[in-house]
């Protein structure tokens, strides 16, 4: 697999992708919902100046599950792989993977 581009073309716009994710109802509603995770993202693509990004949402996925057995995440791993995007945001690191082991290999394919 492809990893993201380490310096995007700077004539071209920057092609960003959000990923969220919800694993229960009840993680919707304390304030980790959908929503509130797409408000952070788009905020913080506002502080950056990136334009808004296209979404990967994986809702009532478990954090335990590999992200390219989600699928959203397998699109989005899809879309790395094919060279579509530059950047990737999320709320937190936990909506990528809820392990350490899994977060750190994901860390590094994606850096």
């Amino acid at each position: 697999m492809k990893k993201l581009a380490q310096k995007p073309d700077e004539t071209q716009p920057l092609r960003v992708a959000a990923y969220l994710r919800v694993s229960t109802d009840e993680q919707a509603e304390s304030g980790l919902g959908l929503g509130a995770q797409e408000e952070k993202i788009r905020a913080m693509c506002i502080v950056q100046g990136w334009p808004v990004p296209t979404f990967y949402v994986d809702d009532g996925v478990s954090g335990t599950m590999d992200i390219g057995d989600r699928p959203d995440g397998a699109r989005l791993l899809a879309d790395i792989d094919a060279g579509k995007i530059d950047a990737v945001i999320m709320a937190a690191l936990d909506r990528l993977q809820r392990r350490a082991k899994r977060l750190s290999c994901n860390y590094l394919f994606l850096s």
